[in-house]
């Protein structure tokens, strides 16, 4: 399969601070321009940060957020050093408690990353997770409904611990795969971590997308405990690399890279060789005594040489829309060796994705301000989509239902209940404005579509036994297929 390759990115000053000249298209805006007019393109970045860790069954007892790149006095607005934060976090765990696999349970992990993002107006995409391995992704709720055809895949070798972790999406027209890996340990398995890879390439398949595996997609950023190692070197000549003090600018650890078993695989094409990855300018992240930042690396009866195990890669697809040219900037690549809980260090990176000119077909739902609703009431909710066109329309399913969420829900599995969608318009020019309008008793419209009255609103009737309790809401629409068309202002129920 053909894929145009990405040149190597190269951590600058000027990346880093391009991070806070990036423009960010809000949904407001975008909603703006669509309804004024439909055809209009543009073109928009998502940022967004990766995090990868093996926990060594550790159960969550760090602080999260400088892994996370929030600054803690500030975390309603920005991240550390007063940058953004990024539109999009994918945080793929290996090694989860091994009382915690069940997938009836969630592990002690997501709970503090939801804890976080909802207190930063974030909501959790998707959340996948097999045996000891998990993927979770999570967005600014603005952006929701950018997202669509979000799926999850798991593949696990017959030689363990062999895992992956896929999520595939589509945003604003163009198609990201994450995956997340935990392959073959130790030193001499080079050929078993080669065969895993390939095995993953060849078997993971999504059901539902037009991007079908891997490979295929615009966009894949692949991390994980690769558990690549180090040849040739002795652990005592990697350990004195690794903490000896820098000098200058040229990069310490070159004598490692030139020695680390997944470079080597991709230089000779045997695997990861689609993939392009910033040359890391971080001490190796494995293995570390609990709870220190020194390497255990002389153990008489199980020595392991310190090693660059945790990794991130990508690549993307440059022409794979005619007049439009994707592109990929990764701005950062680094460890966390402040976090000792683990015998390996954590590893993150940011990376910038461009995206399509606006896709038309795509429809968005907006709602109208809701207002004046209470407990025990009969109440009513309108929206109209964009484009407002007939085939958008079309789009629509009694299927589809609108559903009533606390106004900081962190998942789309979180409301607290739901309506059926109404897919006829019910008037065609806003409530509270003039226009033929009048409704029969199913809701159906039977107004007189007009030049002046063209744009579809929708009635949808929420029931007195549906809500008892007063709070902060928010209205959803989903589709059939999980799709999110829009979210509404949050509006306070009151008694």
């Amino acid at each position: 399969m053909s894929c145009v390759s990405a040149n190597q990115s190269v951590v600058t000053k000027g990346l880093s601070e391009a991070i806070g000249r990036c423009a960010h298209n809000t949904i407001a805006d975008n909603y703006n321009r669509r309804r004024n007019n439909p055809f209009t393109t543009f073109y928009s970045r998502y940022s967004v940060r990766t995090i990868t860790w093996n926990l060594q069954s550790g159960q969550c007892r760090s602080d999260l957020r400088p892994l996370l790149g929030i600054d803690g006095l500030h975390t309603d607005t920005t991240a550390a050093g007063d940058q953004p934060l990024a539109d999009v976090y994918a945080i793929g765990l290996q090694e989860l408690c091994a009382r915690e696999l069940s997938d009836q349970f969630v592990d002690s992990w997501t709970p503090e990353f939801d804890r976080l993002f909802t207190g930063l107006d974030y909501v959790r995409l998707k959340r996948h997770r097999f045996a000891d391995a998990s993927l979770v992704v999570y967005t600014r709720r603005q952006l929701l409904p950018h997202f669509r055809a979000v799926e999850a895949h798991s593949r696990r070798s017959e030689s363990p611990p062999n895992k992956a972790v896929a999520i595939g999406l589509t945003v604003d027209g163009v198609s990201v795969c994450i995956v997340n890996t935990h392959l073959t340990p130790h030193e001499q398995n080079t050929e078993k971590r080669v065969d895993n890879y390939n095995e993953i390439i060849a078997d993971l398949c999504f059901t539902g997308r037009k991007s079908a595996d891997i490979l295929s997609h615009d966009y894949v950023l692949w991390m994980g405990d690769l558990n690549f190692r180090i040849d040739e070197l002795t652990g005592d000549e990697i350990h004195d690399i690794s903490v000896k003090t820098s000098s200058g600018t040229v990069n310490r650890f070159a004598p490692l890279l030139a020695k680390d078993q997944l470079n080597r695989v991709r230089l000779e094409g045997r695997a990861f060789s689609e993939f392009s990855e910033s040359e890391p300018t971080f001490a190796p992240t494995y293995k570390f005594f609990i709870d220190t930042s020194d390497y255990d690396y002389k153990d008489p009866v199980r020595p392991r040489k310190p090693a660059f195990t945790d990794r991130i890669l990508y690549r993307f697809t440059a022409n794979a829309y005619e007049n439009t040219t994707l592109d990929l900037q990764q701005l950062n690549y680094t460890s966390h060796p402040q976090y000792k809980q683990s015998d390996h260090k954590p590893v993150s990176a940011l990376f910038h994705l461009k995206t399509r000119p606006f896709v038309s077909g795509q429809t968005y739902v907006t709602f109208a301000p809701i207002a004046n609703w209470r407990v025990n009431r009969d109440f009513t909710a309108w929206f109209t989509i964009t484009p407002a066109d007939d085939s958008a329309i079309d789009t629509l399913s009694a299927s589809d239902f609108i559903g009533l969420y606390k106004s900081d829900f962190i998942s789309i599995d979180d409301r607290l209940l739901y309506v059926g969608a109404n897919p006829v318009p019910t008037r065609w020019s806003p409530p509270g404005q003039s226009g033929d309008h009048s409704d029969n008793n199913n809701g159906q419209s039977v107004d007189t579509r007009t030049a002046a009255n063209s744009e579809p609103w929708f009635l949808v009737h929420f029931s007195e036994q549906t809500l008892s309790t007063a709070d902060r809401f928010r209205l959803v629409y989903v589709t059939q297929t999980g799709d999110v068309l829009g979210v509404s202002d949050q509006f306070v129920v009151t008694h």
